[in-house]
């Protein structure tokens, strides 16, 4: 956590790797699971299906920013990642009110994927805002010849 360089590279790896794997997920079981859905219990759960290919998006987003709010934890910087959910819960739970009131249950089921892309907008603006501050502070540190505590 002190080298920035690696640390970065490191982050982007797996970063890059989950939301690959994700999204690779995300595609299969968007085309599998209606099918299935729709082959094992009829015409009359095709909704269900829907209702899974919205929830799957989220997944999605979620993957994208996952391993953002752990490295900012990594860090020691919790303060940016309370500020991070304080934002995405009253985010989403006006999102949500918004339109569950509109759409029912599947603005609720909209309400999931809005909110959690604007999460994964809040934490990487976050993540960013943590790792600049980390590392210029170790920067300054090394640079005073003082010690990290």
């Amino acid at each position: 956590a002190n080298n920035e360089a690696q640390f970065m590279r490191v982050l982007l790896k797996y970063q890059k790797m989950l939301v690959l794997l994700a999204l690779s997920l995300t595609v299969i079981s968007m085309l599998v699971v209606p099918w299935l859905i729709d082959l094992i219990y009829g015409q009359n759960y095709a909704s269900a299906g829907m209702f899974f290919r919205i929830l799957a998006i989220k997944y999605f987003l979620w993957s994208c920013y996952a391993l953002l709010g752990i490295a900012i934890w990594g860090i020691g910087k919790m303060k940016f990642s309370f500020y991070s959910v304080l934002a995405a819960l009253v985010i989403s739970t006006a999102v949500s009110y918004w339109l569950i009131l509109d759409r029912g249950l599947e603005g609720a089921a909209v309400a999931q994927v809005v909110s959690y892309l604007l999460n994964l907008i809040i934490v990487a603006v976050m993540t960013r805002l943590a790792l600049r501050e980390h590392f210029r502070k170790i920067a300054s540190q090394s640079a005073n010849g003082g010690s990290l505590k």
